[in-house]
């Protein structure tokens, strides 16, 4: 299942327009079926209220995409405040298609983690030492946002459509 909601234009927003609920669009078994969404952020707030409904009814977790600078921090926030995983430094190809690489770059860093939290990082070589931190923080840097993300998930809250291509290909892909 694949929604894209693309943004509304002003005249567009009127908020007592009829809108059929989403439960005549998607079955209650439509998660289950084709787990991915995309909503556009300009996309009026009835839209959003009623994927919202839908995806938290069943547990759905929401993925929330934005890497340029000016929504980064903004991004991170919004997605941390409610508990959901976030991307917001760069769009690694496969977040969504290849997730079994990216949970085990996720285990890499939690095992480069234990080394320097248990000082066994101290023994290697200065050289090794840095290669593995510099490995670390890129690491961190890319995935920390999705560290939590057990799953695929069952919604994409895209910032900027045309900056994140990548990620709207990834998620059609997926259905």
């Amino acid at each position: 299942m694949l929604v894209y909601v693309p943004p509304l234009s002003a005249d567009e927003l009127i908020p007592d327009r009829a809108v059929p609920p989403m439960t005549d669009v998607f079955p209650a078994n439509a998660l289950a079926a084709a787990p991915m969404g995309l909503i556009g952020v300009g996309a009026s707030e009835v839209v959003v209220q009623q994927i919202y409904d839908l995806t938290f009814r069943y547990g759905g977790r929401v993925l929330f995409v934005g890497t340029k600078r000016q929504a980064a921090d903004p991004v991170a926030n919004i997605a941390k405040s409610c508990g959901m995983p976030f991307v917001n430094e760069r769009w690694l190809g496969g977040i969504l298609t290849n997730f079994r690489t990216i949970r085990s770059r996720l285990k890499r860093l939690e095992e480069l983690e234990g080394l320097e939290a248990s000082g066994e990082m101290a023994t290697f070589s200065k050289k090794r030492q840095s290669t593995l931190s510099r490995e670390r923080k890129k690491i961190f840097r890319n995935l920390s946002g999705i560290r939590e993300m057990n799953r695929l998930p069952e919604t994409l809250v895209v910032i900027d459509p045309n900056k994140e291509k990548n990620s709207i290909k990834e998620a059609r892909i997926l259905g």
